[in-house]
C-alpha cells in the first residue's frame, strides 16, 4: 500500500465522479442499499489512499446526492485506458475495506468499562459482510464487532449521540467507537457484536407460527413475554435518558404537538391524498380524531431523547438477554425545531407491534371460538406492565394527558405505516388501515371515559392509575 504521489487533478476527479454515476445506473438493480426512487444529481469523490497495483488504483469515499438527501459509499478505482469502478461491499474485499476504514478519524468509546474490548483497524482483520434492511451497510469483524456503515450522510449523529449518552446502560449493546469523515460526521458505528441476532419480533413471530390449535394460551402467554420484556427494556432507557436531560428549562406545548403533527402530515401527504383512494376517507377522519385528541393535553411535559422509531424490529432477542439498537428515528423526521422527544412516542411504536403481531396471529386460527380482541388486550397489557415496571415510567398514568398523547401517537405511528405499506408491502396496508377505521370511535369512548374517572373535577382516588392503564390496554381493541 502506499500514499498517492500527487493530489489527482479536477478534471480526473470529475471523470472518476461521471465512471462512478454510470456505476450507479448500470447496477442499480443489484445494489440492495440504494433506493429504487433514488436519482443520483451529482457525485462528490473524496479521496481516501492509493492502492499498490499495475495500474493506479484509488479508494474513494463517494457522496451520491440527491434533490432530497445524500447517500454515501466506498468505491475502488482503477484508471487505466478507462475508469472501472467496484463497490466496497460488492468486492466483499476485506483487506480494501479495513484499508479504506483506517483513513477515517475512530474515535473510541470513553465509557470506564475496562471490560470493553479493544478495537483496531487491521488490513488482515477477518470480515464478514452482509446487508441490512435499511439503506445502512454492516460487517462484523474478528467474530467480535459490529460495524454500521451510514449510508445516508448525517443520518449517524442522532444515533452516535444517543449511544453516547447510554453508554453505561446495559439495555444497549456495549458502545465501542465511532468513525468520522474528515467533515465531522459520522461514517460509521461499532458495537459490541450479539450471538444471537434475531429481533423480538421475528422470536414472536417464530412462536406464533407453532399453529397449534390446542396451545394458543401458551403461545399468547410467550409471545406477551416478549412483548413484556422488550416494554421492560424501553423503560430502561427512558429512565436512562432521561437522567440526561435534568435542568432542561423548554418543555414542549399543545401547540409543539399540534406543529409537529402538521409538519408530519404535510411531508407524508396525508392531507393531500386523491378522493378516489380507498383509504382516504379513513385517513381523514383518523386525522380529525387526531385534532380532537389535542384538547385534552393541558401539561406542558419536558423532553428528553427518545428511540424515536421504537418496535420490535429494534431490539435484538441476544439469547434472552434483549438490547435495544438503532437510534437513527425514522425517515421522514422533523427539524430540530420540532422534534417530539416525547416517551409516549416511543411506547405507541411498541403497541403498534403489538397489533402487527395480533393481525397476524389471528389470520392463522381457523377456529371460531377464538378470542381475537381478548389475545390482543394481552400483548398491550403485556407492554404497559412490562414499562411501567422500570422505577419512574409509572408515573405516566396518573393524569389524562399522557393517555391522550399516546393515543395521538398511534394513530399518528398508524398513519405513517399506511405510507410505508402502500409504497413498499402493499400487501400489508390492511394493518394498519383496520386500526385507523376504528378512529372515529376513539374521541367518544375517550369523552365518556373521562366523564366517569373525573366527573368533572381532577381528583385523585384509587385506583385512578389501574384505570387509565386499562383504557390504554383495551381502547383499540374492544371500541
Amino acid at each position: 500500500m502506499e500514499e498517492p504521489d500527487a493530489p489527482l487533478l479536477h478534471s480526473e476527479l470529475m471523470r472518476i465522479s461521471e465512471a462512478v454515476s454510470a456505476y450507479i445506473d448500470e447496477n442499480r438493480n443489484r445494489l440492495r442499499w440504494l433506493p429504487k426512487l433514488f436519482v443520483v444529481a451529482s457525485v462528490e469523490s473524496t479521496l481516501l489512499v492509493k492502492v499498490a497495483g499495475t495500474h493506479p488504483r484509488y479508494l474513494f469515499e463517494c457522496r451520491l446526492v440527491s434533490m432530497d438527501y445524500t447517500l454515501r459509499s466506498i468505491f475502488l478505482v482503477e484508471i487505466a485506458d478507462c475508469v472501472e469502478v467496484h463497490e466496497l461491499w460488492d468486492l466483499r474485499n476485506s483487506e480494501l475495506l479495513m484499508l479504506a476504514f483506517s483513513n477515517f478519524t475512530y474515535a473510541p468509546s470513553t465509557t470506564n468499562d475496562t471490560h470493553l474490548p479493544h478495537f483496531s483497524v487491521e488490513t488482515n482483520s477477518e470480515v464478514s459482510f452482509f446487508e441490512l434492511e435499511q439503506t445502512n451497510s454492516a460487517f462484523v469483524v474478528e467474530k467480535e464487532f459490529f460495524v454500521k456503515f451510514y449510508r445516508k450522510v448525517g443520518s449517524g449523529s442522532r444515533e452516535q449521540h444517543i449511544y453516547n449518552l447510554l453508554r453505561t446502560c446495559d439495555a444497549i449493546p456495549s458502545y465501542i467507537g465511532c468513525f468520522f469523515d474528515e467533515a465531522g460526521d459520522p461514517v460509521a458505528l461499532v458495537i459490541e457484536r450479539m450471538s444471537d441476532t434475531r429481533t423480538a419480533m421475528d422470536v414472536a413471530i417464530e412462536i406464533s407460527n407453532r399453529r397449534d390449535s390446542s396451545n394458543r394460551s401458551s403461545i399468547t402467554r410467550e409471545i406477551s413475554f416478549v412483548l413484556k420484556s422488550s416494554a421492560r427494556l424501553l423503560g430502561k432507557v427512558h429512565d436512562a435518558l432521561a437522567a440526561t436531560s435534568l435542568g432542561q428549562v423548554n418543555l414542549i406545548t399543545r401547540d409543539d404537538v399540534t406543529n409537529w403533527l402538521n409538519y408530519r402530515l404535510r411531508a407524508r401527504g396525508d392531507l393531500t391524498r386523491p378522493a378516489n383512494v380507498g383509504s382516504s376517507e379513513i385517513v381523514i377522519k383518523a386525522v380529525n380524531t387526531m385534532w380532537e385528541l389535542l384538547d385534552f393535553l393541558s401539561m406542558e411535559l419536558q423532553p428528553f431523547d427518545i428511540h424515536g422509531d421504537f418496535h420490535l424490529g429494534q431490539v435484538v432477542w441476544n439469547n434472552g438477554s434483549p438490547r435495544v439498537i438503532d437510534f437513527e428515528g425514522e425517515p421522514i423526521e422533523a427539524p430540530n425545531a420540532l422534534e417530539m422527544n416525547l416517551f409516549q412516542r416511543d411506547l405507541a411504536g411498541l403497541l403498534r407491534s403489538a397489533h402487527y403481531l395480533w393481525c397476524g396471529y389471528q389470520r392463522s386460527s381457523k377456529s371460531d371460538d377464538y378470542d381475537d380482541t381478548g389475545t390482543l388486550e394481552e400483548y398491550r397489557r403485556a407492554i404497559i406492565d412490562g414499562y411501567i415496571s422500570s422505577p419512574t415510567r409509572h408515573a405516566m398514568f396518573e393524569n389524562v394527558d399522557s393517555v391522550a398523547r399516546i393515543c395521538i401517537f398511534e394513530l399518528e405511528k398508524a398513519l405513517y405505516e399506511l405510507n410505508y405499506e402502500e409504497k413498499f408491502r402493499p400487501t400489508t396496508v390492511r394493518v394498519p388501515l383496520e386500526f385507523l377505521a376504528k378512529s372515529s370511535r376513539v374521541k367518544g369512548a375517550f369523552d365518556l371515559f373521562c366523564a366517569e374517572l373525573d366527573d368533572g373535577s381532577t381528583r385523585d382516588f384509587p385506583g385512578r392509575s389501574e384505570r387509565l392503564q386499562t383504557f390504554v390496554v383495551q381502547g383499540y381493541g374492544s371500541l
